[in-house]
């Protein structure tokens, strides 16, 4: 029988997480079930923000209008009247940022008090009790990558984390000024920490200074790179076997990561199971196990099947039907030179046909409406292509193509000429473009990009 050694019968030796890690644990296993059912009705964050507002005003006049003799509250008073304007920024930055829809789309919260809630409120507030509206934000980093060991976050969570912040901070620091100056306190937003509060050696005024410090902070921050600090999805998608995407820029990475959040709210596959699926794709096209070799080098990078032909193979894989806004769009993008034209041609049509018909109503000749006909015609076409142009502009959105992030230099392997077209029409002006290459290559001095002229005279008797 083998001997049991100290350490084993000891619990804590077996667990080497430090006390924060436990903490998101324990917080994180609360939070397992999500209230999804549609229709319920629900409790609204938005509708917290018009009564803190009202308190935090109440206090900035006060303050305003009161002569505070006490220093302590001197302090409170001078972070107040000194940085109201931080108050006004966030309340627009939070109305603009979290709309009501996107707020529906975030997974609620069960069998908690805050049931009802969304669940990156539940963590933020997390984040915001303990230190008194004090946060650090590498420590926010931490906590969060700790919590998703044991619940892994959506991505419309991970960019809803920053505005939550900035509303449990708001709520701390409407506690304190209603305290300090015996305003009225707005039926409260429920903010329940798993872990309680340290006794606050300062008082309420330590709580506004730290809520300022904490709202300038939070708008200083990237939170570009801090979503990819924290996004599992980010992860997952580094593992692409062309390993391209770690190197492209971030408008094109976050395009892949919008694509898998769309199959994922339209399917019943998760966002990291669909992540993935893509870059189990790409690893079966480098294997060769799944195309020919002349295409295999593009469908070797997960962006084939995120943005490109493969798309179709990811959502045959997740059960992802498109809505009919979708697949319109798809039909508009597929057939391009078809809808465009054919759409000014039947709009052109329906208006040149109404004409005539007015003209025929009224009693109008043959060769009156022979003119009619002629002359309205060019007219329909005209309002029909401003039409069309309209409503692309308005209603398809641009498409960019996957670009690279050069920012730092580029690369080794994409060494790169700019190449400038022009025509010599005389000896002057061939020393003037030489004078402007020179100066192109003087403000970009990476060695991996070259510029050139490709010239011909003016005179030159055929194209080369």
């Amino acid at each position: 029988m083998p001997v049991k050694s100290l350490s084993d019968s000891n619990p804590a030796s077996k667990d080497p997480r430090t006390p924060q890690e436990k903490r998101a644990h324990r917080l994180a296993q609360t939070h397992t079930q999500v209230n999804d059912k549609k229709g319920r009705k629900r409790p609204c964050l938005l509708k917290h923000l018009p009564g803190m507002e009202r308190t935090l005003r109440e206090g900035y006049h006060y303050f305003k209008t009161v002569r505070v003799k006490d220093v302590t509250h001197a302090r409170a008073s001078e972070w107040m009247l000194d940085n109201f304007y931080i108050i006004e920024q966030t309340l627009h930055q939070i109305e603009e940022d979290l709309p009501k829809e996107f707020l529906n789309q975030l997974p609620k919260l069960a069998k908690t008090r805050l049931a009802g809630y969304p669940r990156v409120y539940a963590l933020a507030i997390e984040l915001v009790e303990p230190g008194h509206g004090a946060i650090d934000l590498d420590q926010v980093v931490t906590y969060v990558n700790d919590y998703q060991k044991t619940v892994p976050l959506m991505i419309g969570e991970l960019w809803a984390l920053p505005i939550m912040l900035r509303i449990g901070i708001l709520y701390q620091l409407t506690k304190a000024v209603a305290l300090i100056t015996a305003a009225t306190l707005p039926d409260g937003l429920p903010t329940v920490s798993i872990q309680p509060a340290s006794p606050v050696r300062s008082g309420n005024e330590t709580i506004v200074a730290n809520c300022f410090s904490s709202l300038r902070m939070l708008s200083a921050t990237d939170w570009n790179k801090f979503f990819e600090q924290v996004s599992r999805i980010d992860q997952i998608l580094r593992h692409d076997p062309a390993g391209i995407y770690p190197d492209m820029e971030f408008e094109t990475r976050n395009s892949y990561r919008n694509v898998i959040e769309e199959l994922a709210r339209h399917s019943k596959h998760s966002e990291e199971s669909i992540a993935w699926a893509a870059v189990g794709f790409a690893r079966k096209a480098q294997n060769g196990a799944s195309a020919p070799l002349p295409g295999r080098e593009r469908t070797t990078h997960i962006g084939y099947y995120l943005v490109d032909d493969g798309l179709k193979q990811l959502e045959t894989k997740t059960g992802y039907k498109p809505g009919l806004k979708t697949r319109r769009r798809r039909a508009i993008l597929a057939h391009p030179t078809l809808i465009y034209l054919g759409s000014i041609a039947v709009i052109s049509l329906m208006i040149t046909l109404g004409l005539l018909s007015y003209t025929y109503r009224i009693g109008g000749s043959t060769a009156q409406m022979i003119v009619a006909g002629l002359l309205g015609l060019g007219l329909a076409m005209e309002a029909a292509i401003n039409l069309v142009n309209w409503y692309i502009t308005n209603r398809v959105p641009p498409r960019t193509l996957p670009r690279m992030d050069f920012s730092e230099g580029i690369p080794t392997g994409n060494r790169t000429m700019i190449v400038i077209p022009t025509l010599l029409a005389s000896a002057v002006e061939l020393e003037s473009l030489l004078q402007d290459l020179e100066l192109h290559f003087l403000r970009n001095p990476d060695p991996q990009l070259t510029f050139a002229l490709l010239t011909d005279f003016a005179d030159a008797p055929a194209q080369f």
